[in-house]
């Protein structure tokens, strides 16, 4: 009966211990578990924190070039307010005179004559082509108003005194469509044409002196070609443009010509 009783006594002791061993595995599991969780959770938030860093740093270099690009530009435009030196090629004289400049301000479409000085003068306060100079940076040309189916005028400005004219007026019919210079600086350029309708989207070409104002017709084509661009280069002026091909005026092709100038 003792050694029985001894038995029971001894397996009971072992399931105790058993159960108890058991026990503290899974404590130690858990505890394993959590810590490992909370070390993940420490990395997420460092790695949170990391990434909001760069983020951060990020958007402090983009405001940086924007606030240098926004420099670039705003010295680029101050840069239109200094006045233009022109330099005297005669040999007569080594002095210079301070020239105006002139731009087209594409806010309100008109032109703007800066003056030595620094202030701004508006010419015409409607629309405007914007301003040809010549090579000297002396004179420049424009033609306002400058639109659809308006009639508009050439006006030269001189960039040595700050006065205007105009040499060139539209008539009934007809408006300058563009204009460009001689190297010569005493002639000008112009393409005229009607002003009303979507055929007549250019013209023909004609030649001015600046100082008798005297015209001379280079072209005379009828509506079927319609000259709209045109350059100098050499003795030779070159022009381009389209040419109708059906009666109804809506098929065209390419066209291009040239003048030889004296």
């Amino acid at each position: 009966m003792k050694p029985f009783l001894m038995i029971t006594i001894m397996l009971f002791v072992l399931v105790a211990c058993g159960q108890q061993d058991q026990q503290s595995t899974v404590e130690l599991t858990n505890g394993a578990s959590e810590s490992s969780d909370l070390e993940h959770n420490e990395d997420n938030v460092a790695e949170k924190d990391l990434d909001d860093a760069n983020s951060e740093q990020t958007t402090g270099e983009q405001e940086e070039s924007l606030v240098s690009k926004s420099e670039e530009e705003n010295n680029q435009m101050d840069s239109l307010y200094e006045p233009i030196k022109y330099i005297d090629r005669s040999g007569a004289s080594e002095s210079s005179v301070e020239l105006f400049d002139i731009r087209y301000n594409p806010q309100e479409f008109s032109i703007e004559l800066i003056h030595p000085s620094g202030e701004i003068e508006t010419l015409t306060k409607e629309t405007a082509s914007i301003p040809v100079k010549n090579l000297e940076a002396t004179k420049a040309l424009y033609i306002s108003p400058d639109d659809f189916e308006t009639l508009g005028d050439v006006y030269l400005v001189d960039l040595i005194s700050g006065e205007q004219k105009i040499i060139a007026e539209a008539t009934e019919n007809e408006t300058p469509k563009r204009v460009i210079w001689d190297f010569d600086d005493q002639h000008i350029y112009m393409i005229k044409g009607f002003a009303h309708g979507t055929v007549s989207v250019g013209g023909n070409v004609f030649k001015i002196n600046i100082e008798t104002e005297e015209v001379e017709e280079l072209t005379n084509y009828d509506n079927e070609i319609q000259i709209i661009h045109m350059e100098l280069m050499g003795d030779t002026l070159y022009y381009y443009g389209i040419e109708y091909t059906d009666d109804q005026m809506m098929e065209t092709e390419p066209y291009s010509n040239q003048i030889q100038m004296d």
